[in-house]
């Protein structure tokens, strides 16, 4: 299929419009969303963030460094740019929490010289610190830019807004990208109060969506009630509190005897202090080994009663989704928007990060009470089915390339593409199915949430 370049940056190509994707290249979210879009009519370039090789589940890829490249790749691949990802000195913008510095991050000038070369007919970057940051520099330096979609993931947003360095840079974004793709409802005040004025999608998981239709029902898996694992996801650092959840196991040892507790993707601290516990409390204790394979994380979602993801701030939780998906009750922390998905106390349970006693108490009580994680199950699941469904959110991202690729031009007046915060006026009732209207007061309904400062 022909793929000719547009006159200027942002236009449509003449038959299937390329959308350079800047993501880290080791996410299985972002693979995960390019296996949800991979369909549409559209071709897929990836600027690995990391500046190294797309892992396995990225599927079928190809290097591409030319417009001929992309007419040369087969159906079904996508494409990568590989073209001096990490040359040059880093760009002078703060690093995430979970980087020294940006030496291994993608620079600015790569993904200049991928739009220049490539002419996509829109930008998206998935993550904001990483992909984000040096998508902002890109399209500040190029004098006509594709229009910009930021996908925003998990504390992106909501966290870093309270670290001094990175609040004038997020000013700078919400204000330049043309539309904002969010996990949580709660992210719409946030970057609203940034200075973002563009469209708003109902919110999104990261992930885009998985196909339901390939998941085995939840009749073939055994009712929470009967399963004695607890499954801990094993986080401890700039965000992950696992060592709290551990903290509240050793409290509520007594109690847990008969269940096997699991621990995922734990540190060298984490793993220690859970040989401890082991050892004090005399509970079946297991670190489990790291796994590439993300078939095996949703194998143990299969037998665990319970799941428990504690942090200081988080989005929805790809961990709490899947928990969801397979029936594991799910218990998180109010720094997540986990309860924009459930109805807390009934189907999982919210909880403070930083109450261990309170941590504690959640578990006894999904542990104990097999009316409670039985009842949550399929009502879960439904939820899943309805809002994580690849094939029902396919279309709501389709609309929104469409919408953008037709609407959102350079050179028009930003007046009259966007409606300001707060704003209904000129706004189309005819809207596109993704976009929705959200109003700051009801916005400011959304409660605060406790993370550190």
């Amino acid at each position: 299929m022909t793929i000719r370049p547009g006159n200027i940056h942002g236009e449509h190509h003449a038959e299937r419009p390329l959308v350079l994707m800047v993501a880290m290249e080791i996410s299985v979210h972002a693979a995960r969303w390019l296996e949800t879009v991979r369909d549409l009519p559209y071709r897929f370039v990836l600027v690995p963030a990391l500046g190294g090789v797309p892992i396995r589940e990225f599927g079928l890829c190809r290097p591409v460094g030319s417009l001929d490249d992309i007419e040369g790749l087969p159906e079904g691949f996508i494409g990568v740019w590989t073209s001096d990802l990490l040359e040059g000195e880093p760009d002078a913008m703060p690093a995430p929490l979970y980087h020294r510095d940006r030496t291994h991050i993608v620079r600015a000038a790569a993904i200049t010289r991928a739009v220049e070369t490539l002419k996509p007919a829109v930008v998206h970057s998935f993550e904001v610190q990483s992909a984000g940051y040096a998508t902002l520099k890109a399209v500040e330096t190029l004098d006509q830019s594709p229009p910009w979609i930021v996908s925003g993931w998990g504390s992106d947003f909501l966290l870093y807004r309270k670290l001094q360095e990175h609040q004038p840079v997020l000013r700078r974004m919400a204000r330049r990208m043309d539309a904002y793709i969010g996990e949580c409802r709660r992210d719409h005040r946030v970057v609203r109060e940034l200075g973002y004025v563009g469209p708003l999608t109902s919110p999104i998981p990261a992930t885009g969506g998985i196909d339901i239709s390939r998941m085995s029902p939840l009749s073939d898996f055994p009712p929470p009630s009967m399963r004695r694992e607890i499954l801990v996801k094993g986080y401890h650092g700039w965000a992950g509190r696992a060592q709290h959840v551990l903290s509240a196991l050793h409290i509520a040892a007594p109690r847990l005897r008969n269940f096997t507790i699991r621990i995922a993707l734990a540190g060298p601290d984490t793993a220690e202090m859970a040989s401890l516990l082991r050892d004090h409390d005399r509970l079946n204790v297991l670190v489990d080994p790291y796994d590439p394979d993300h078939s095996t994380s949703l194998k143990r979602l299969q037998t665990a009663r319970m799941t428990i993801g504690i942090g200081i701030s988080d989005g929805i939780g790809t961990s709490s989704l899947e928990a969801m998906a397979f029936g594991s009750f799910p218990i998180s922390s109010c720094a997540s928007c986990l309860d924009e998905w459930i109805r807390p106390g009934k189907d999982g349970l919210i909880v403070d990060a930083h109450d261990v006693a309170a941590i504690s108490e959640a578990i006894v009580l999904a542990a104990t009470d097999d009316v409670l994680v039985d009842t949550a199950a399929p009502r879960n699941r439904k939820e899943i089915e309805q809002r994580w469904d690849a094939a029902k959110n396919r279309p709501l991202i389709a609309a929104l390339y469409e919408d953008v690729l037709k609407t959102l031009d350079r050179n028009c007046d930003p007046s009259i593409r966007n409606l300001s915060p707060g704003s209904q006026e000129g706004h189309d009732l005819n809207s596109p199915p993704w976009a929705i209207a959200i109003d700051l007061a009801e916005a400011s309904l959304v409660p605060s949430r406790r993370i550190d400062e």
